[in-house]
C-alpha cells in the first residue's frame, strides 16, 4: 500500500496552464506527508510506496533526448528525494504516459512529455533516479487500438527489465476484462476501472468491478 500525490496535492495546480503555485515545492510536500504517515504508524501497517502523479516533468533534453524534471517540484533532483525516502523506509513511485503526453495536457497545461518512442530511455532515467515504483498513464495515444496499445506497454516491460533494477510496474489503461486478460503479461498491476478519488460511490463501483476480475489475476481466489 502507499500514498499517491494527485488528489491530495493536486490542488496546488494552477487552473489556467496546470503548473505549480509560486512557492510551492512538491518533493517538500512529499517528505512532510512521509513524516506524517510514519508518525501516525501506517508502515506498521503496510504502507510503503511515496507515488507522485502528474505534472512532474518539463520537457526534454535537446541533445539527450532525456526527461527534464520540473525544478519548481524537485529542486534538489529526483534521486535526492528517492535516496531519502529509502532512508525512511519508503520506496519512491513516479508518473508517466505511454502516449506523447501526460494527461494534465487535456486541461490545457503545459505540454509535458509522454514516453512514446523513448520507452527504453525513460526506463533508465528513472532506475537512475532511483525510481522503484511507475504509472502509466494512457493519454495522448493517438487512437492506437488495443494492439498498438499492448505493445506501447510492452515496450515500457522490456524497458524496465532491461535496467536490472526492480521496478513494479502499474498500467493506468481502460477497464475490466480488456485489461486484465493480458495484463500480467505486461506488469505487476493495472487499472481496472474509473477515479476513486470522488468518493465512497465510486470506490464501491470498483469493487463491484473488481471481484468478477480474480480469474486473471496471478494468484486466484479459493471458496
Amino acid at each position: 500500500m502507499g500514498f499517491n500525490s494527485w488528489y491530495a496535492l493536486h490542488n496546488h495546480l494552477t487552473p489556467i496552464n496546470y503548473t505549480w503555485e509560486p512557492g510551492f515545492v512538491l518533493s517538500n510536500a512529499l517528505m512532510n506527508i512521509s513524516l506524517w504517515l510514519i508518525n501516525n504508524n501506517f508502515q506498521a501497517l503496510g504502507y510503503k510506496y511515496i507515488n507522485v502523479d502528474d505534472c512532474i516533468v518539463v520537457g526534454r533534453d535537446p541533445v539527450t533526448h532525456e526527461l527534464i524534471a520540473d525544478p519548481q517540484a524537485f529542486p534538489n533532483g529526483v534521486l535526492n528525494i528517492s535516496t531519502w525516502m529509502v532512508e525512511q523506509g519508503f520506496l519512491f513511485g513516479w508518473y508517466s504516459d505511454r502516449g506523447n503526453f501526460t494527461c494534465s495536457c487535456w486541461e490545457g497545461g503545459l505540454k509535458r512529455p509522454g514516453s512514446r518512442g523513448y520507452e527504453a530511455l525513460d526506463a533508465q532515467t528513472y532506475a537512475n533516479w532511483g525510481i522503484t515504483y511507475l504509472k502509466e498513464d494512457s493519454c495522448f495515444d493517438d487512437g492506437v487500438d488495443t494492439n498498438g496499445t499492448y505493445y506501447q506497454y510492452q515496450l515500457m516491460r522490456d524497458g524496465l527489465n532491461s535496467t536490472n533494477k526492480r521496478i513494479f510496474f502499474n498500467m493506468c489503461w481502460g477497464d475490466g476484462v480488456t485489461v486484465a486478460s493480458m495484463g500480467r503479461l505486461l506488469g505487476n498491476a493495472w487499472r481496472i476501472a474509473e477515479d476513486d478519488g470522488a468518493g465512497w460511490v465510486p470506490i464501491l463501483v470498483n469493487v463491484d468491478v473488481d471481484v468478477t476480475l480474480n480469474n486473471y489475476s496471478k494468484f486466484s481466489i479459493q471458496k
